[in-house]
């Protein structure tokens, strides 16, 4: 169960890089994705809703970033839930 709360932390901390490049680039913050993960955080022990907040995270993300024409951070922040998804089998 730690090793399950440990690997969650990080994908946040992945999920907040991600994030913070789009920012750096696009000059805007993205408070949505960053209040997602906040509710990741909280969230953390709950599969269910630790997978929709990082995905509603990710997503948002990505949307923005194909908006401007970053697709290489968009497809980033995609990568980040396949991931996310592999991570959470692996802990069932």
């Amino acid at each position: 169960m730690q090793t399950e709360t440990i690997n969650r932390a990080k994908k946040i901390d992945e999920s907040l890089e991600i994030i913070t490049k789009i920012e750096d680039v696009v000059g805007v913050p993205l408070t949505e994705s960053r209040r997602a993960l906040q509710v990741a955080g909280e969230y953390v022990m709950s599969d269910s809703m630790f997978v929709e907040q990082m995905v509603q995270a990710m997503t948002e993300a990505a949307g923005f970033a194909i908006e401007t024409g970053h697709d290489d951070l968009a497809s980033d922040a995609i990568q980040n839930v396949t991931d996310l998804e592999t991570l959470v089998s692996d802990d069932e």
